[in-house]
């Protein structure tokens, strides 16, 4: 609600909320953690859980949302070049 309207009417600078997205979009972990409200405990809790490999996420694994667009956006894009 208001964190987003103030980000709306630039009361509040989102350079931290575009750096995770960025971040998030190409599954960086190292600037993720660097973007995080408490980088040591979001470390620790994928350190606690490693995922089964390296570019997915523990929660989602291979079903990783993020992963499977850029796969796909990957593909489309040689489709295209074709």
């Amino acid at each position: 609600g208001a964190y987003a309207g103030d980000l709306a009417t630039g009361q509040i600078d989102g350079s931290q909320d575009l750096a995770m997205a960025e971040a998030r979009k190409t599954l960086d972990w190292e600037a993720q953690y660097a973007c995080a409200m408490f980088p040591e405990a979001a470390r620790a809790k994928r350190d606690q859980r490693p995922p089964e490999e390296e570019d997915t996420c523990t929660m989602c694994g291979n079903f990783c949302a993020v992963k499977i667009v850029n796969e796909w956006l990957d593909q489309s894009d040689s489709d295209l070049i074709k």
